[in-house]
């Protein structure tokens, strides 16, 4: 492990916080709800203009920030690809200064400080700093205790402005959060460092990965094989040995999702189901750490009259910023899923669930999503689309040679993934607890 600081020392004397997952604290520091010390505010979104190439930048001062601006961006936000129309008038939308603005994307869990005069998009809620320190506010918000008592608390994770305005923190005098912030962002800046490098290795794994699947499915097992032109602009040349096939020609039942309802959520019980979405799906399989939540048996029963989950069914992400992403079904018990899943189900005469789940992966299907994604706040792509998209379909023997070969030359790349994110799950960890230490006063800052 990383060694932060050679001498661990805590405060004179402590006291109780009568906040269970914040514990003792230092006899002169406080608990406080955030409303006390910051504005917290959330409005509807503004109309953004769509193409910035026709508008000076002199002209248009404000940004509009969304989601997948966040999500590109580290602790600062300087710069978004969006501004704002003139329609934003029409909004009781504030356009905010940027010096005392910190943005949490509940969507995304991540908070974002804004270097930039902008409005925000409505999947965020925003604190102007009045009594606290920003980049305090920034660890805060940084610290996972404070995730998982939301989660705790709501059953979901739903950072809205009521659940921030009364939230509870550990409240010192404006010196020593300078000393906080100061003492943390040194220390922390080791940390994420060597997460980022670590980041980059599994990136690069990635792309090898990707590189096997897309010469498998586009250029069969042999670089040398012949190729055709596909007579499709934005798929190119393909394999001679490959047909191509539109979507809705390969599945079973017509592509699906879910009503588009918010269920009621239920704790964990003998008959609670759970109930997944966009967030669930992670490296191409489903992970149900990340399910929204659970949902009652008869809940369940109801959705699956329109379609049940499978084993070997397919999900294709259709809204959000991981709009395109895949995930197959690999295990047995039953379980929901919310409408921005699409789900698949192969057609087995003609395409084996494996290979259709590699081929989904392919550059081939992703180009196409990308190139026919409709876009306001987010990426979306209709069903209908989903169904003409293109995938190239060689026999069933040769899918089955196809998904050997695939799996064998991606074994060791997904062990040295798994070993590099478990090293970074770690990290992590350690990265929390250290800021969990210092922001309660378990260690003092010198």
């Amino acid at each position: 492990m990383i060694k932060l600081q050679k001498h661990i020392k805590g405060y004179d004397s402590y006291k109780d916080s009568w906040v269970e997952w914040i514990g003792n604290i230092p006899s002169d520091w406080e608990t406080k709800k955030i409303k006390f010390f910051c504005v917290v505010k959330r409005w509807a979104s503004p109309r953004p203009i769509d193409d910035l190439r026709y508008f000076d930048d002199e002209n248009w001062e404000y940004w509009w920030v969304r989601i997948s601006d966040v999500t590109a961006s580290g602790k600062y936000l300087n710069i978004t690809e969006q501004k704002l129309s003139d329609l934003w008038k029409s909004f009781s939308v504030p356009l905010l200064p940027w010096e005392f603005v910190i943005s949490i994307a509940w969507s995304v869990w991540k908070q974002i400080i804004t270097n930039i005069k902008c409005c925000i998009h409505d999947g965020f809620v925003y604190l102007k700093w009045l009594k606290l320190n920003k980049n305090y506010l920034f660890l805060i918000f940084e610290w996972w205790e404070i995730y998982k008592w939301l989660w705790k608390l709501w059953t979901q994770l739903n950072l809205n402005s009521e659940t921030i305005w009364n939230l509870v923190i550990p409240i010192m005098s404006n010196e020593i959060q300078l000393k906080i912030t100061e003492y943390l962002d040194e220390k922390l800046n080791i940390i994420n460092s060597i997460i980022e490098k670590k980041q980059k290795q599994i990136e690069l794994l990635q792309e090898r990965r990707s590189s096997v699947i897309n010469k498998a499915v586009t250029k069969w097992l042999d670089s040398n094989v012949e190729m055709k032109d596909s007579w499709i602009e934005w798929i190119g040349e393909i394999s001679n040995k490959f047909n191509l096939a539109p979507l809705k020609r390969l599945v079973k039942i017509k592509i699906t999702d879910w009503p588009h309802l918010t269920p009621e959520f239920i704790d964990d019980d003998i008959d609670a189901i759970p109930f997944i979405s966009a967030e669930s799906i992670k490296d191409n399989r489903i992970d149900f750490n990340y399910r929204r939540w659970n949902i009652s048996k008869e809940l369940h029963e109801e959705f699956c009259k329109k379609c049940k989950p499978l084993k070997d069914d397919i999900f294709i992400i259709k809204s959000g910023s991981t709009t395109g992403r895949i995930a197959m079904v690999e295990v047995d018990f039953e379980f929901n899923i919310w409408s921005p899943l699409a789900l698949v189900r192969a057609r087995q005469d003609r395409c084996i669930p494996k290979y259709l789940y590699y081929a989904l992966q392919n550059d081939i299907f992703q180009n196409q999503v990308q190139l026919f994604w409709s876009f306001w706040t987010q990426p979306n792509i209709w069903m209908w689309i989903l169904e003409v998209l293109m995938i190239t379909l060689p026999t069933l023997e040769d899918q089955i040679r196809i998904i050997e070969y695939i799996e064998k030359e991606t074994l060791l790349i997904d062990e040295m993934i798994w070993k590099v994110k478990e090293s970074i799950e770690l990290l992590k960890e350690y990265k929390f607890s250290f800021i969990s230490n210092v922001i309660t006063g378990k260690v003092k800052v010198i």
